[in-house]
């Protein structure tokens, strides 16, 4: 049997993989500069996240005060409230990529 690998799905990262420049040794500020930059003010998966993270939270969160004891109340709201995103990101990434076949 040949032991050749198949060149059509096996994926090989160029090494050694590049972490973020601010956890590496010396510091290069510029670069630090340039990563924060592309990682987060231009609309970006990371992006993305914290902005659906902080709606949520600030608009769709129960009042602290009222999780100060344990409730069905309040433990529902934030269930339906995660179903509600879940549903919603999920049921957006399926229509985006099968229903729309745009994936790859």
């Amino acid at each position: 049997m040949e032991k050749a690998p198949v060149k059509g799905w096996n994926y090989a990262p160029n090494v050694p993989i590049k972490v973020s420049p601010i956890f590496t040794w010396p510091w290069k500020p510029f670069e630090i500069v340039k990563w924060v930059w592309n990682s987060w003010f231009l609309i970006t998966e990371k992006l993305i996240i914290v902005g659906l993270a902080y709606c949520s939270f600030y608009w769709f969160q129960p009042p602290l005060s009222d999780m100060k004891a344990l409730s069905i109340d309040w433990v529902l709201v934030l269930y339906l409230r995660n179903m509600a995103l879940m549903i919603t990101v999920a049921g957006a990434l399926h229509l985006y990529f099968y229903t729309f076949s745009k994936q790859g």
